[in-house]
């Protein structure tokens, strides 16, 4: 489990860093919201999810695929309180981003990690 552990906080570290050096095409206030936003989603949002995965055994790339893609689209929810055409219009993009961030998860934490291996009693 240690390389999970620090999977999530190279990605939490790497949302902050990526921020960093994008403030100056979003602005400061920009950089900060995507580096909360980036950290946020992947606190309340994806540890637990990774929990219910390991727990539910679904440990193959694909079904991360799948759940990133769901986990994007439900991160986008909250845009639509600025419209629901701006919400639909970013929801693609959040479903890749999801999806891509669950696949690097994937080949980082649980790719051939034998911590999460289920023994067959």
């Amino acid at each position: 489990m240690r390389r999970v552990a620090v999977v999530f906080a190279a990605f939490v570290l790497a949302h902050i860093a990526f921020a960093f050096a994008m403030r100056e095409t979003f602005g400061t206030a920009g950089a900060l919201t995507v580096a909360a936003v980036g950290v946020g989603a992947l606190v309340v949002v994806g540890i637990p999810a990774f929990g219910v995965f390991r727990r539910r055994g679904w440990l193959a790339w694909w079904q991360f695929a799948a759940g990133g893609a769901g986990l994007g689209l439900v991160c986008a929810l909250p845009l639509a309180a600025a419209g629901a055409r701006f919400a639909a219009a970013l929801a693609p993009a959040f479903a890749a981003i999801g999806m891509l961030h669950a696949v690097l998860f994937w080949l980082l934490a649980v790719w051939r990690n034998k911590a999460l291996v289920r023994s067959k009693a």
